[in-house]
């Protein structure tokens, strides 16, 4: 996580989520939280990996994998 500026109680603040990767056993998840819709509060990245219940590495279920494709982006402003 990066914190670009404060935000306060009152504050009516909105959650941006963004797929990052979806590949393999991996599953990337960005973020930003907006003041106002125009003010960078936080952004940052979740990495995640996908297992099966032995706990080992399984790669992402084809259908997950094809929803989440759509919905991929590189750009940090989705």
């Amino acid at each position: 996580m990066r914190y670009k500026s404060p935000a306060r109680y009152d504050d009516i603040l909105t959650v941006e989520l963004l797929t990052t990767l979806a590949q393999g056993a991996r599953l990337n998840f960005g973020f930003r939280i907006l003041k106002d819709e125009k003010t960078l509060i936080l952004e940052g990245e979740t990495l995640h990996v996908c297992t099966g219940l032995n706990e080992k590495p399984k790669r992402l279920p084809t259908d997950l994998a094809e929803k989440l494709t759509k919905f991929l982006t590189t750009d940090e402003h989705g």
